[in-house]
């Protein structure tokens, strides 16, 4: 057996294996020469040896393929079989006394863990056939947020624009540039008589005016905001978080009180998740763990969220047995679930609880076909009997 060489070969090697044929080196081989090499022979048994590993191996590998994801497979389902049977209870009552909601995601996950968040789907097929059962899905579903989006805003605002909760702005009867009235502005004008509302307050009645007029002021702020995106609510499995491109006031105020964007469910869960880590985003298998923004400003959301539902729009979970920190949100979804190519609607509530010591961040979110069908308050009735049943169970304590 010969094996090809050039004239780049070392002289130590050449050295080497004319040694060998007890042939004299006489310096460098030109190039297309041949040298002899012989390869040394392997016993029998070494051979058979050699053989029986590699097959043994081989079905290791085979076999721990076809087993493993079983397993883990498994022990997902006994992590989350539990969750799912809390969820598919709520679900299926209030889906089978409304049949305007064609969808309801439920997206949970434990406060501050690496696992997570699990999403609970259970849709609509055929109004004139049962409902099928309540899954755990791995793809995302897309939302507007609303109100829910304001949380993030003020945390961002406070970082970076220097916004104090207790800021107050002229009223001017909840006209802002390029939108529409805030009728939630002028209905406060006439209860209060006042010409100024702050921030606070603003959050309470989920007012978009207040917090798009502190958007204004704030200059840079679509650009500067944008950058953070990717921070405050991870990536996506299924799409990229989609928001207004253009800098023009219109989308400022867009962007500021989540009308004009659109997220999924799983996003929402991890920023929640992060105020109630005190502003620090938990690791999971696709994000690292990082600080979103500062305490103070993670701290003052939290206690924002709490106050709105003792006494903003939340406040239908007031009496709740364990106590809730969140925030409604409701929007319109233009490329949305239905096969006549019509607007969907979807109302959400996002938030978590204990609202002192946060076991489990949670977010609701029915899709519905009519404007006027019942939205933030079907999903906050959701969101009460699935933490009561929790609460039941023993798993918040």
């Amino acid at each position: 057996m010969y094996k090809y060489c050039t004239k780049y070969l070392s002289c130590s090697i050449l050295k080497q294996r004319c040694s060998l044929h007890k042939t004299k080196f006489e310096g460098p081989v030109p190039l297309f020469t041949f040298v002899p090499y012989f390869k040394p022979k392997v016993s029998m048994t070494k051979r058979k040896l050699q053989i029986i590993l590699s097959a043994i191996v081989t079905a290791v590998v085979l076999i721990g393929l076809h087993f493993i994801p079983g397993i883990v497979r498994n022990r997902t389902n006994k992590e989350t079989e539990p969750l799912r049977r809390i969820v598919d209870v709520p679900l299926r009552k209030y889906m089978d006394g409304n049949k305007d909601i064609l969808r309801a995601v439920v997206s949970i996950k434990r406060t501050g863990h690496t696992k997570g968040p699990w999403t609970f789907e259970l849709v609509r097929y055929d109004d004139n056939k049962p409902l099928g059962s309540t899954d755990l899905i791995t793809e995302d579903r897309p939302l507007v947020p609303g109100g829910i989006m304001q949380a993030a805003t003020i945390a961002f605002l406070m970082d970076n624009g220097g916004l104090q909760i207790d800021e107050r702005f002229p009223t001017c009867h909840g006209e802002l540039p390029g939108t529409e009235i805030d009728y939630h502005v002028v209905y406060y004008e006439k209860t209060t008589g006042k010409d100024s509302v702050s921030v606070r307050e603003g959050f309470l009645f989920s007012s978009r005016y207040c917090i798009g007029k502190a958007a204004l002021e704030t200059p840079y702020f679509q650009h500067a905001f944008e950058e953070r995106f990717g921070d405050y609510f991870g990536s996506s499995t299924v799409q990229e978080t989609q928001y207004p491109p253009a800098d023009t006031p219109s989308n400022r105020v867009a962007l500021a009180s989540g009308r004009g964007v659109v997220l999924s469910s799983r996003q929402v869960v991890t920023f929640y998740d992060a105020i109630a880590c005190h502003g620090v985003r938990s690791r999971n298998w696709y994000t690292r763990a990082k600080r979103i923004c500062s305490r103070m400003a993670a701290d003052t959301v939290k206690v924002l969220l709490a106050q709105n539902v003792m006494e903003g729009t939340g406040k239908f979970l007031s009496d709740c047995r364990s106590p809730i920190a969140g925030k409604t949100g409701s929007g319109r979804l233009e490329n949305g679930f239905r096969s006549d190519g019509r607007a969907i609607e979807t109302s959400s509530f996002a938030g978590f609880f204990p609202a002192a010591s946060p076991r489990y961040t949670m977010c609701v979110t029915i899709y519905r076909r009519e404007a006027l069908a019942p939205g933030t308050a079907t999903a906050m009735r959701i969101y009460e009997e699935i933490v009561t049943k929790m609460d039941g169970s023993g798993m918040i304590w």
